[in-house]
């Protein structure tokens, strides 16, 4: 099932959402346009192949335009319920004329329609499950803080494609923030023995690192030399090169380039 919240959307690309109608909708028109003359042109329609979910569609007041335009064709193949209010009606194609000043005025050519219905410009397109937001509700949506677990208007959505116990994962009062609670006490008991063990590792490495710092190759410490090589700039060859006496050295030679286990020795 697929729940679309077009709540609050007032822009789009028709051509997109036609796209996306095309795959949910069987064989059809999807997208028509009026004119100011009553003349009727078919806009966009879909082919034979056709994904099948349960639908529902969130709208209210502030959805616009192509979002108007999905919604309605939806309904009007029957694969979707609208649930929310009555969106904003503003479901007109236009033209943008530009005035001598500088500024454009937007005049309508035509007016969007649906399969099988007149334009809804002005008029909205009303939900077949009217549900209002709550004063409070409606500024927690406003704010972005109105969580899905207590959204009437998805609650209802989901009810209504036949699913009643809904879980929001890390919602509050969930599990979720005794586990947390929990894993937070692990967490720090670990990093108090990660501390502990770090330190006497550290203590480990120092003891043992003079000794075996001598037992490498002295070129393993010589940044300018590490830097010139990865470069290529040491003047040598691909199986050596020359060192600070201008003795050409090859790398097996020196410290096994290919086969010195560095985490042997280190080890």
């Amino acid at each position: 099932m697929l729940v679309f919240d077009l709540r609050n959307c007032s822009t789009g690309d028709i051509s997109v959402a036609a796209s996306i109608l095309d795959m949910l909708l069987p064989e059809g028109e999807t997208i028509a346009g009026v004119d100011k003359n009553g003349k009727r042109t078919v806009l966009y329609t879909s082919d034979q192949s056709e994904i099948s979910y349960d639908i529902a569609v969130l709208v209210n007041g502030n959805t616009k335009g192509v979002a108007e335009i999905f919604a309605s064709t939806l309904n009007a193949y029957g694969k979707a319920d609208i649930v929310g209010t009555t969106t904003a009606g503003d479901c007109a194609q236009t033209d943008a004329v530009q005035l001598k000043s500088g500024d454009y005025v937007l005049i309508p050519n035509l007016y969007y329609v649906t399969k099988g219905q007149q334009t809804y410009s002005t008029t909205g397109v009303v939900p077949t499950n009217t549900v209002e937001l709550s004063l409070a509700d409606q500024k927690s949506y406003d704010s972005g803080t109105l969580e899905l677990a207590s959204d009437p208007q998805f609650l209802a959505a989901v009810k209504g494609l036949g699913v009643n116990d809904i879980i929001i994962p890390g919602g509050s009062g969930s599990d979720t923030d005794t586990d947390k609670k929990s894993s937070d006490t692990d967490t720090d008991s670990s990093d108090s023995d990660s501390s502990r063990g770090s330190d006497r590792n550290s203590s480990d490495t120092d003891t043992d690192s003079d000794s075996d710092t001598e037992q490498l190759d002295p070129h393993w410490d010589d940044d300018e030399y590490w830097a010139s090589s990865q470069s290529g700039n040491n003047d040598g060859g691909e199986d050596g090169y020359y060192d600070e006496d201008g003795d050409y050295v090859y790398y097996d030679e020196d410290y096994g380039y290919n086969d010195y286990d560095y985490d042997e020795e280190w080890d």
